[in-house]
This record gives structure tokens, C-alpha cells and sequence, in this order.
């Protein structure tokens, strides 16, 4: 085990990167304390479960680091001279720079990242937005909601009752419910799903008829408003 310990320690991954494996388990853990501290003092509120935060995070990271390969990709194949120059001119020769030019162009470099890491961070929607738009902000902000209990949680029990079920209960169909109406959008108002495939709410379909079977048929001739 010693062995393993001094190879990983003395390797070049861990001496390039040791302030992030040391700071990144410590954030993680911080965060966790404060999770549970918030919990136990405001004990009524559903805070966020860490796996979903984790989740979020990983998925901005792969979108971040995306965002970075996708850009260096289309330099290379669309502007490969300008891409040579800036490799060869100025990334590999970065340290052949004079010390006030280096620490120039990496505060702007390092500046450049920040604010791209902002704007994927950001849930921040247009001035203006539209009904459409603002929907989509609400569901963003949404994404993170978990029951505390089987079919239960401050947020999941005012879906329900917004259509007048009472909790515990299956809340997919509320929850939908509930952030149309929060934007005046027309819908069944039910907790009940197959109230959505109303057939006179079909916008398209397949050019062939499609047969339904008979409990297809009973579903949808019996549609229940909740």
C-alpha cells in the first residue's frame, strides 16, 4: 500500500493537480456538513439531496469541457493557420515569454474561462422572456426536487393538492398540472396522466391509422378530471 501511496505522490498528475485533489474532497465534504446542519434547523424544508447537486455539477463540467473541445475542433479544421499559430507561436512557446507577459496572458485566459463557466452555470434566462421560455426556467429550477417520503415532500405535496388530490399519491400528472397553470396554460388540470392524451389535443400523428385496442379505448373515452 506504501508503494501505491508513493508512486501516486510522486507522479506528475499528483505535483500538476495536487491543490484540486486536495480542495475538491474538501468542498464536497463542507458541502455535506452544511446539507445535514441545514436539515436538522429547518427541519420542515426539503433541501436538495447531495447526488442531485453532484449530478448537476458533473453534467455543467461535461458541458464546460464540451463547449472548450468543440471550439479548439472547429479552429483546427476551419482555421488551420490561425490554429498553428497559436499553438506553435504561442502555446508551446508560452514559457519562452518574458514573466509580465505569461502572467498578462493568463489572467486574461484565466478571466475567459471564468466567464464561460458563468454562462453554463447560469440559469439566468433572456430580459424578456416568453411564456415558453419562462416555463422552461421554472422546470430547470425544478430539476433537483426529490421526495422526502414515498410520494411525499413539501414541494411534491403542493403539486397534489393544487389538483385537489391528497397526499401521498402518484404526482407526475399534478406536477405538470401545476407549472402550466403557474403560467395560465391551458391543460386538463388533473393528477390523473391520461387526462393529457386527450385525442382532440393530437397535433400530429402517423399517416397510418392506428387501431386501438379496447382498454386503449376505455382510457380515453374515460378521461377523469380530478
Amino acid at each position: 500500500m506504501k508503494n501505491i501511496l508513493d508512486k501516486i505522490f510522486n507522479s506528475n498528475f499528483y505535483k500538476i493537480f495536487k491543490e484540486e485533489l486536495i480542495l475538491i474532497p474538501l468542498i464536497a465534504i463542507l458541502f455535506l456538513l452544511a446539507n445535514r446542519i441545514l436539515q436538522s434547523i429547518f427541519t420542515s424544508s426539503a433541501f436538495f439531496d447531495p447526488a442531485s447537486q453532484f449530478e448537476t455539477l458533473l453534467y455543467g463540467l461535461l458541458t464546460y469541457t464540451m463547449i472548450f473541445w468543440s471550439t479548439h475542433l472547429m479552429l483546427r479544421i476551419t482555421l488551420p493557420k490561425v490554429y498553428n499559430v497559436f499553438t506553435d507561436a504561442f502555446y508551446h512557446k508560452f514559457e519562452q515569454l518574458n514573466p509580465s507577459k505569461q502572467i498578462d496572458y493568463a489572467f486574461k485566459l484565466f478571466i475567459v474561462f471564468a466567464l464561460i463557466a458563468g454562462l453554463v452555470y447560469s440559469a439566468k434566462g433572456d430580459e424578456n422572456p416568453n411564456v415558453r421560455s419562462k416555463l422552461i426556467n421554472l422546470l430547470d429550477s425544478q430539476l433537483n426536487i426529490r421526495e422526502t417520503d414515498p410520494n411525499r415532500g413539501p414541494e411534491v405535496d403542493v403539486f397534489l393538492k393544487s389538483v385537489g388530490v391528497t397526499p401521498p399519491a402518484s404526482w407526475c400528472g399534478a406536477y405538470v398540472a401545476y407549472d402550466m397553470k403557474s403560467f395560465s396554460i391551458k391543460n386538463p388540470n388533473s393528477g390523473w396522466s391520461p387526462a393529457y392524451a386527450n385525442p382532440k389535443d393530437i397535433i400530429w400523428q402517423l399517416k397510418k391509422k392506428i387501431v386501438l385496442i379496447p382498454y386503449q379505448e376505455m382510457f380515453l373515452q374515460n378521461t377523469i378530471h380530478i
